[in-house]
């Protein structure tokens, strides 16, 4: 729904696998950026602390023992983890008193504690460096392929905000992705395509140093009533709180000195605001839109995801019809998506309902390396809304 309250026939989620083909770093390449020298070279990144390096490489580990693949979030999690315990045994007495007292010196947790935050601020630090590089340039483009493959995938967001209104196109955009891919397609190639509508996203200006995020400007009576508007669940790596955490600023820049404490980017260990802006009025849209739209096409998103799953669940069961869905991942098969909605249901303190397999239109292409990947997923998406049409 935009900001004149029309209800969006179709919405689209971006998860990770919506930008691994610009050069984003996703899943399991992510500790490339880490454990690969070459990478960090070809990033500009300085080379992590032997010590730092050797805790990341045993939570990989940990990881692998534990079947869970080496994601961006999954290292974050046990670090976080990790912070966690150490509170705990410093606090609670009777974790002092069994464990702390007889087998480990203050001097010992003052170590590693450093050590865990300097790990954590290596993740977060590559994480701004790498996400926030501008990778939509012509005249920097080094793959002429890879370019026109990046305006194909812009210029599909436009077609698919077209099956909404072909007179006023807008589109209803949700990701958990930290990197600004999206504004960066609209700086290059909005003014030269035949496809020319606005980007929305809670600043005046998408892609100006030193803008400040306001949720209002989402609302479009006073505006253009046509555009994407472009909701990040999870903020971006180009955000960063300032005083006392309000409002939230683009820095791309020209982040703060205090870049690894202020940014607003939402991942484990770093999820305070989660119910205040800028996350909270996407999460409501977010809600929203999926009782309201007729489908919604996830590309590149991986369902791990247990708050965008829970309101995806809660949402179904206050529909009489759920909406058409559409995932796009090589990976991701119907089946284990279904599985992955029902652990993330067992967990949900709302009224669920799962989908059936065969409620899922799955396409195994992976999004922007596929030769026809754009034209496929319009074609899909036309054809579900045309049954979903016919079937009213």
């Amino acid at each position: 729904m935009d900001g004149d309250g029309r209800p969006a026939k179709l919405a689209l989620f971006l998860g990770a696998g919506a930008c691994s083909f610009a050069g984003y770093r996703t899943f399991d390449s992510f500790p490339d950026l880490i454990f690969r020298p070459e990478a960090r070279s070809d990033e500009g990144l300085n080379s992590v602390d032997a010590r730092t390096l050797e805790l990341l490489r045993n939570v990989g580990t940990v990881l692998d023992i534990e079947g869970l693949p080496r994601t961006h979030d999954n290292f974050m999690w046990i670090l976080d983890n990790y912070t966690k315990l150490l509170k705990s045994l410093r606090i609670d007495n009777e974790l002092k008193l069994r464990f702390v007292a007889k087998t480990v010196q203050e001097s010992d947790f003052s170590v590693f504690d450093a050590l865990v935050k300097n790990a954590i601020s290596e993740m977060t630090t590559t994480t701004i460096r790498h996400y926030a590089r501008n990778r939509v340039d012509a005249a920097n483009a080094e793959d002429s392929r890879l370019y026109d493959d990046i305006k194909r995938a812009y210029e599909l967001y436009a077609c698919l905000a077209l099956l909404n209104d072909q007179e006023k196109p807008f589109l209803p955009v949700f990701t958990t992705n930290y990197d600004p891919l999206l504004e960066d397609m609209f700086s290059e190639f909005a003014d030269s395509s035949s496809y020319v509508f606005p980007l929305v996203n809670g600043f005046y200006d998408y892609s100006v140093e030193e803008a400040h995020w306001e949720s209002r400007l989402y609302d479009h009576r006073s505006r253009a009533s046509r555009g994407l508007y472009l909701y990040r669940l999870h903020g971006c790596v180009c955000w960063y709180w300032h005083e006392h955490g309000m409002p939230v600023y683009f820095h791309r820049h020209r982040p703060p000195q205090d870049a690894v404490e202020r940014v607003c980017a939402m991942f484990p260990g770093r999820e305070i605001y989660r119910g205040n802006d800028p996350h909270g009025p996407g999460f409501r849209a977010l809600h929203h839109t999926l009782i309201s739209c007729e489908a919604i096409a996830f590309i590149g998103f991986s369902f791990r995801d247990q708050d965008v799953a829970h309101v995806l669940l809660s949402a179904n069961a206050q529909r009489q019809r759920l909406p058409g869905i559409i995932v796009v991942d090589p990976h991701l098969a119907r089946g284990s998506l279904v599985e992955r909605l029902h652990k993330a249901a067992r967990n949900c303190q709302f009224p669920v309902r799962v989908p059936m397999p065969e409620e899922i239109i799955h396409l195994p292409i992976e999004f922007g390396v596929a030769e026809d990947f754009a034209e496929r997923v319009l074609g899909e998406t036309e054809s579900l809304l045309s049954t979903l049409g016919e079937n009213r």
